[in-house]
């Protein structure tokens, strides 16, 4: 029988089925490329032997790209055996060993020996196709591409384990790599050199935000509620309490959304853990959103509580009206509401979000390249220190100014309108130290990740090379959560007096007003808006 038809068809077949996104390079000995990391090839024959690999590397730039790459090179040689080594040799040519050796990966391809065994081996096959021309990548043709040193050898316990074992067989084409059986599992994504919470902090850290959301949800509700009971009762320069209240309600909407989409729909869309430098698709929309919600109201609500200082610094200092601090109320809004988003959006385009292992959220979290520390500093830290340093100052100039007003009224025989300036100034004093004492720990707690990041050690390292080394704190990321959701329910301090409870006694009584009462009949306690100071503080009290 001539083989002529039979050596046609298999280069045909081979040459049909060559996938097109693959490129045909020359024959270069490149170096592996520097800016890469490790991935976890869970679901690949090849992790039989080894977890994980590098992308990219001198042959592949990416986990799917390596798995194409070796199907097309296996679809060949599963027509003909010819070496033992093969199966291993190509696995760790397309997909590198990488190991942790010190903090820092290590890869490993195959040593230039092994290759030229390989070739050995196989070249009575590849001649029978007419030569080497398959072989684009020239994986197998060139075997002064791979090093002497620091690679796989053929005694390497590797290729040892796949050759007296059970060796890789050919990935099946077009079947991709299939994910871990858990989904949810920390050691496939983030990749076990890149995870610095053990399962059981990541699992308290989620019924943490659980329950202080919740909380915070309802104390919000609470006060947003109470404000549409009797919106004149909210008055500049107390308005922007409400909307204090409404930001952090948003803002525990965002870790509802993030516990409802879950860590690996957030932080791993595609099986790829977020970081610095991404490149987004749409896989990544709910770590967009999660983020956007979680950045924007954060921001949002230091910019009210700002807001909020300066009303009460033109009230105290200035005597101005409740009119005439609501007269620049669109200019409030203005601040408090666009710049955040603006903030957002440059973030985000910036691509300098990640993903935080810990929360299962998106946030500005910092890595180990530079983006992710100018983002942090920048972004974060240098705003929430400037905003919270100038309320600091207009709260207490107002406090000093309302002191020096109370002294006046109890010499001049106010006795009444002193008492409720001094019921004024209790409340705000408590604000103020609600505010300004968890605001400080939540500033300080993203000062710690800013500066300890570069020193963590991953579980990995700390488990087996570096027992003693500093790994992150778990009770300051609770803190920091804790501390800032904390203001959101205190916000509830604000509405807690007599008059709240009024309001919510006489709702069933004005219902029944609104529905009986004549279309065209006046209303039967018109409110008088207020004009003077005091007016506005004793409505307030």
């Amino acid at each position: 029988m001539n083989p002529l038809p039979a050596r046609v068809c298999l280069l045909l077949s081979f040459v049909f089925y060559w996938p097109a996104p693959v490129r045909t390079q020359g024959c270069t000995n490149s170096n592996p490329v520097v800016e890469g990391q490790c991935a976890n090839i869970s679901g690949l024959d090849c992790a039989d032997f080894y977890p994980r690999s590098y992308f990219p590397n001198n042959i592949t730039v990416s986990l799917e790209d390596g798995v194409e790459r070796l199907n097309s090179y296996q679809l060949f040689f599963s027509r003909e055996s010819c070496s033992e080594y093969l199966g291993i040799f190509l696995c760790l040519a397309m997909l590198p060993v990488c190991e942790m050796e010190g903090g820092s990966p290590l890869v490993r391809m195959p040593c230039r020996t092994f290759c030229e065994q390989v070739f050995s081996d196989c070249s009575p096959v590849i001649d029978s196709i007419g030569g080497a021309q398959f072989d684009s990548l020239c994986v197998l043709v060139d075997c002064n591409r791979y090093p002497d040193t620091q690679c796989v050898s053929l005694n390497d316990d590797i290729v040892q384990d796949a050759v007296q074992g059970t060796a890789p067989t050919p990935t099946t084409p077009g079947n991709p790599p299939q994910p871990s059986p858990n989904p949810n599992a920390s050691e496939t994504c983030p990749p076990a050199d890149r995870t610095f919470f053990s399962d059981d902090s990541k699992q308290f850290a989620l019924g943490w935000i659980a329950f202080w959301s919740v909380l915070c949800f309802l104390s919000t509700v609470i006060t947003l509620l109470t404000f549409l009971l009797d919106p004149s009762r909210f008055q500049y320069p107390w308005r922007p309490v409400i909307y204090l209240a409404l930001a952090f309600n948003v803002h525990s909407i965002g870790y509802f959304l993030a516990l409802m989409f879950g860590r690996r729909l957030t932080t791993c869309p595609r099986g790829e853990f977020v970081q610095t430098s991404v490149s987004w698709h749409w896989g990544h929309t709910p770590c967009i959103i999660v983020f956007g919600l979680l950045f924007y109201t954060m921001i949002a609500a230091f910019l009210w509580w700002l807001v909020l200082t300066f009303c009460w610094f033109l009230a105290s200092v200035f005597k101005w009206s409740s009119e005439s601090i609501g007269h620049f109320a669109p200019f409030y809004h203005a601040v408090a509401w666009v710049v955040p988003l603006l903030m957002t959006i440059t973030l985000v385009a910036a691509r300098v979000v990640s993903a935080d292992e810990l929360t299962a959220t998106c946030f500005i979290v910092r890595d180990e390249n530079t983006p992710s520390f100018l983002a942090l500093l920048i972004g974060l830290i240098l705003p929430l220190i400037f905003i919270l340093v100038v309320g600091v100052v207009f709260l207490f100039v107002g406090f000093f100014s309302v002191l020096r007003i109370r002294t006046f009224m109890r010499h001049g025989g106010k006795r009444k309108e002193s008492v409720i300036l001094e019921k004024l100034m209790i409340r705000i004093g408590v604000f103020v130290a609600v505010y300004i004492i968890p605001a400080t720990v939540v500033i300080s707690c993203f000062i710690y990740e800013l500066s300890s990041r570069p020193r963590w050690k991953t579980l990995s390292d700390t488990a087996v090379t570096c027992p003693d080394c500093e790994s992150p704190n778990t009770a300051v990321f609770m803190v920091r959560i804790f501390m800032f959701l904390l203001i959101g329910v205190m916000t509830g301090v604000w509405i807690w007096s007599r008059k709240t409870l009024n309001s919510w006694r006489s709702l069933p009584s004005r219902l029944r007003e609104k529905l009986c009462v004549n279309a065209g009949a006046p209303p039967s306690n018109p409110r008088v808006p207020n004009s003077m100071y005091m007016e506005s503080v004793e409505s307030s009290a």
